[in-house]
């Protein structure tokens, strides 16, 4: 309301255009934030903390290409924008360019040494070129920085699981639950790691919750399916694999 206001006084105020952007995107109205950015970069076009803002409402938008663009030209402007190498660092990673991002991580880290994001993302790159060990603290600093902070949670969870601690990974998964209760994904994860440890009764509430929140989510009904299989529930195994393939015809496992 404040900045809606001093724009009405000033129309041509781009501190207020970024502000009213930011407070957007807070509230998850990401196309309005796109629109103020937008208009603070038209008012001015060496505006680095524009370009960075909506470097990462276009991620958020799924437009990977357009927030690699903005996010670079933020960090042309200003070096030291930390949250401006984070935002290039999850575009990069998901083009599938991952040392790449793995140095812009490193390079928020290096300007804002208490940014748990850049902590949780540089996790995610290591953990993608296998360095499981490497992952697991930058996950720990990330919870240790932000300690409702699901997704790393969620992070240090697989990384835990890739190195054999299914135990560990289960508590990770169920504080990441805690924290979000509507993340199909960290349910689905779960249900690996009760699956693993051979509670198949367990794994099957969770596979099917997340299934539940998200009905498209291939890898879980795969997975549910397995589990449906051991349990001796042979047509449901068939009908759960058989969505999966529809779903994702490249799932080989299903």
């Amino acid at each position: 309301e404040d900045y809606t206001e001093a724009i009405r006084l000033k129309p041509d105020l781009t501190l207020a255009f970024n502000g009213r952007g930011n407070a957007r995107h807070l509230k998850g109205e990401v196309d309005g934030a796109l629109q103020d950015y937008t208009e603070a970069i038209r008012l001015k076009p060496d505006f680095a903390p524009a370009f960075m803002g909506r470097g990462l409402a276009r991620y958020g938008k799924g437009d990977v290409d357009g927030s690699l663009q903005d996010c670079t030209e933020a960090i042309r402007l200003d070096p030291e924008l930390a949250l401006a190498f984070i935002g290039r660092g999850l575009a990069r990673y998901d083009k599938g360019d991952v040392e790449d991002a793995l140095q812009d991580y490193t390079a928020a880290i290096r300007r804002k040494p208490d940014l748990a994001e850049a902590f949780n993302g540089r996790g995610l790159a290591r953990r993608a070129k296998g360095d499981v060990g490497g992952a697991l603290q930058d996950y720990t600093e990330a919870i240790r920085l932000k300690p409702d902070f699901a997704l790393a949670f969620n992070g240090r969870g697989l990384a835990r699981y890739d190195k054999g601690d299914v135990e560990g990974a289960l508590q990770d998964y169920t504080e990441a639950i805690r924290l979000n209760p509507g993340w199909a994904e960290a349910f689905g994860n779960r249900g690996n790691a009760r699956y693993a440890k051979a509670d198949v009764e367990g794994a099957l509430q969770d596979y099917t919750e997340a299934i539940r929140l998200k009905p498209d989510l291939a890898e879980a009904l795969m997975n549910r399916g397995s589990a449906r299989n051991r349990k001796g529930d042979m047509e449901g195994a068939l009908q759960d694999c058989n969505e999966a393939i529809r779903l994702k015809p490249d799932l080989a496992e299903a």
